[in-house]
């Protein structure tokens, strides 16, 4: 095999580089909490610096300028062709936390409601199909 279809080490990413990133990452102010509360019970070493610096990135956005407008951070309520309801809150990538309802920001399911007020529908994009879903209620903590 030619070895211009190989990879060499020297050319995989730095991990150092891999761990850093020099723009901020959303969070919301629950999201922050938890993270803290983990730096807390963590001992020192290389998994407390990285929550550390995670912390140091990430920030708690501003309250939206429309609260019943859903957008990174709120509290959706929507219901399903089946009649369903379920809850979702809309998250940073380092709070995903699919069981409890925590929906990362840039899924597919989070995509198709931002922007979105009660009473309006929204389009799931799915792999399986797509799903329409009615957004009964928007909300922000705090």
């Amino acid at each position: 095999m030619s070895r211009a279809f190989m990879k060499e080490l020297e050319d995989l990413p730095r991990e150092d580089v891999l761990s850093e990133s020099p723009d901020p990452r959303p969070m919301t102010a629950a999201g922050l909490a938890d993270l803290r509360a983990r730096i807390e019970r963590t001992p020192a070493g290389p998994a407390r610096e990285e929550l550390e610096r995670l912390e140091a990135l990430a920030f708690v956005p501003p309250a939206p300028a429309d609260p019943s407008v859903v957008a990174f951070g709120s509290e959706v309520t929507a219901e399903g062709p089946d009649g369903k309801l379920s809850a979702f809150t809309l998250v940073g990538e380092d709070e995903i936390d699919i069981e409890h309802g925590r929906v990362g920001i840039g899924s597919p399911l989070a995509q198709a409601l931002l922007g979105k007020r009660a009473g309006e529908t929204a389009i799931w994009k799915r792999p399986v199909g797509d799903r329409e879903m009615r957004v009964r209620r928007v909300s922000y903590a705090g």
